[in-house]
C-alpha cells in the first residue's frame, strides 16, 4: 500500500477512535449529572436536602423564625446530653418548627432564663445545684438512686415501665401520641401542656407529653419518641432511654420547670 495512502488511513481511524472516545465520555458525563440530580430530587422528596451537605460542609444547628412566628429547628445532627440519645443522622437534614410562646421561650423571656434570673441557675443558687445540695443528688440520697430504690426503677416496677403497661406507651395508646393527637403536638398548637426542653444555648430540642402522674414521654422535635421520666417523688425525675438506660435525672427549679443533668453532673439543659 502507498505510504500516503497508508499514513491518511491511519489518521482517519485515529479521529474515528478520538470520536468515540469523546461521545463516550460525553455520554458518561450526561449520566452522572442525571445521577446526581436523582440523588438530589430524592432528597429533597425525602425532606434530607440541604445545600451545605453538598459542598460537605458540616451542619450547624441554627434557631430561626419562619413567618407564622414559629421557633424553628434548623440543622443536621443533634443530642441531648442528658438522654445521650442522637435525634438524628449527620446526612439527614432537619427543620422543625414548634410553636412556643413568648410567655415559655426562654430567649424572650427573662423570668424563665436562668443566665439572667439567678434564682433558677443552679451555678447560682446552691439550693438547685446537685453537687452542693445533696437532697437532690442520687448519689447521695439513694432514695431518689433508681439503682437502689426499685419503687422509682421501671426495669423492677412494670407500672412506670412503658413497655410493660401499655396505658403509658404512646406506640399504644394514641391519645399520647403527639402524631395522632394533635393538642400534643407542639407543630400543631400554640402550647401544650407538657414542657419544652431547651439546650445551653436555649435551642428547643424537645418536649414532653404527660403519661400519668408518674411518668412523662421525651420527643424530638419530630415527635419520636426518645425517652422517658420517672418521678424521683421530691418534685423531680429520672430519665430513661427507650432501651431503659438511666441516663440523667431533672431537678425542680421551684418555678414549675426543670434543669437537666447528666449522670456526670454536668449541667445540660432545662425545660420551659
Amino acid at each position: 500500500m502507498d505510504p500516503v495512502n497508508s499514513l491518511a488511513l491511519l489518521q482517519r481511524r485515529y479521529l474515528m477512535i478520538t470520536g468515540m472516545i469523546l461521545r463516550l465520555l460525553s455520554v458518561t458525563a450526561h449520566c452522572l449529572v442525571i445521577f446526581q440530580m436523582s440523588k438530589v430530587l430524592c432528597s429533597i422528596v425525602n425532606g434530607r436536602f440541604r445545600p451545605s451537605l453538598a459542598l460537605n460542609v458540616a451542619p450547624r444547628r441554627t434557631l430561626g423564625e419562619d413567618t407564622r412566628g414559629q421557633i424553628c429547628n434548623r440543622g443536621g445532627a443533634f443530642s441531648i446530653l442528658a438522654f445521650r440519645q442522637t435525634f438524628t443522622s449527620n446526612d439527614r437534614y432537619v427543620e422543625n418548627c414548634m410553636k412556643i410562646p413568648s410567655s415559655r421561650n426562654p430567649q424572650l423571656t427573662s423570668s424563665i432564663n436562668p443566665s439572667l434570673t439567678s434564682s433558677i441557675n443552679p451555678s447560682r443558687t446552691s439550693s438547685l445545684n446537685p453537687f452542693r445540695t445533696s437532697s437532690i443528688n442520687p448519689f447521695r440520697t439513694s432514695s431518689i438512686n433508681p439503682h437502689r430504690t426499685s419503687s422509682i426503677n421501671p426495669i423492677k416496677t412494670s407500672s412506670i415501665n412503658p413497655f410493660r403497661t401499655s396505658s403509658i406507651n404512646p406506640l399504644r395508646t394514641s391519645s399520647l401520641n403527639p402524631t395522632r393527637t394533635s393538642s400534643k403536638n407542639p407543630s400543631l398548637v400554640s402550647s401544650i401542656d407538657g414542657s419544652y426542653i431547651f439546650d445551653m444555648e436555649l435551642n428547643p430540642i424537645g418536649f414532653t407529653v404527660r403519661a400519668n402522674d408518674r411518668v412523662i414521654l421525651i420527643f424530638s422535635p419530630e415527635n419520636e419518641w426518645v425517652a422517658f421520666g420517672v418521678s424521683n417523688r421530691i418534685e423531680g425525675f429520672n430519665i430513661f432511654s427507650v432501651q431503659g438506660e438511666w441516663t440523667g435525672f431533672w431537678v425542680a427549679n421551684r418555678r414549675g420547670n426543670f434543669n437537666i443533668f447528666s449522670l456526670d453532673g454536668a449541667w445540660v439543659g432545662l425545660t420551659t
